[in-house]
């Protein structure tokens, strides 16, 4: 976090979106604050995986020759991945 603090032209990009858009999300630092990230436990996490990782979410991209077990092994890889609603983004 300390490194965009060494780059003044991160630096000011940063004062610049946080003047510009105030106290909306593309005003937010992506990585958060010092403050956001010490508050942060292991359940803040869980739950966010929880809430937001679920099948309908979810792409397989795959490209290649991949050949036809390709379906299978995805299968094996991701089946156990929970189906359910994630809510709005």
């Amino acid at each position: 976090m300390n490194m965009y603090y060494d780059t003044p032209r991160d630096y000011v990009e940063g004062v610049y979106d946080e003047l510009l858009y105030d106290d909306q999300p593309l005003g937010w630092d992506i990585i958060g604050t010092k403050d956001t990230v010490r508050a942060a436990k292991r359940e803040t996490f869980l739950d966010y995986l929880d809430s937001w990782y679920r099948a309908p979410r979810m792409v397989a991209g795959v490209a290649g020759d991949v050949g036809e077990d390709v379906l299978e092994r995805l299968q094996a890889l991701l089946g156990d991945v929970q189906d359910g609603s994630t809510g709005r983004p």
